[in-house]
């Protein structure tokens, strides 16, 4: 996980965040979700795919390789990832963290203009997990229109 760490320092010198920025951009400009892809890719070899925030977890379980877990905090392990939501906005699901280690928790936010490492305190004091496994698989993201449309629905049908 030594490569987790220096991926994450490298982004914390030097990102600054804005919305949906591109692949190529990162490190240097990153969200949430491109950071985290960034992590993955140069330092686990991992694509993650790139879609709305909230529609994330249901593409990340499509694919056989993940699977979604309800565990303690303290049993979160190095590259877990937090899904979550801005407790001052609307939306379900709005933000992703990776896990750390103990009361580390890595992101890029808005809200503080860059990537970061918070406490486990400092982080749930802006964010909270409101929906379960189940609703997080079936969850449609609120800007992903032509899938809510289809199922008139902010969840799919299995839900």
């Amino acid at each position: 996980m030594r490569d987790v760490e220096n991926i994450v320092s490298k982004l914390i010198l030097e990102t600054t965040y804005r919305r949906k920025p591109s692949l190529e951009e990162a490190p240097l400009v990153t969200d949430c979700l491109t950071s985290i892809h960034y992590i993955f890719k140069n330092a686990l070899g991992i694509e993650i795919p790139l879609t709305f925030i909230g529609d994330m977890p249901r593409h990340l379980l499509s694919f056989g390789e993940w699977q979604a877990l309800c565990i303690e905090r303290e049993r979160a392990q190095v590259g877990d990832l937090l899904f979550v939501k801005n407790k001052k906005r609307e939306k379900w699901l709005s933000h992703v963290g990776l896990i750390l280690g103990i009361d580390r928790i890595f992101h890029c936010s808005k809200e503080i203009g860059t990537a970061r490492v918070e406490s486990d305190q400092s982080f749930f004091s802006m964010y909270e997990q409101r929906l379960t496994l189940l609703e997080m698989a079936c969850y449609i993201d609120v800007r992903n229109k032509r899938l809510r449309d289809k199922h008139q629905s902010a969840f799919l049908d299995a839900y």
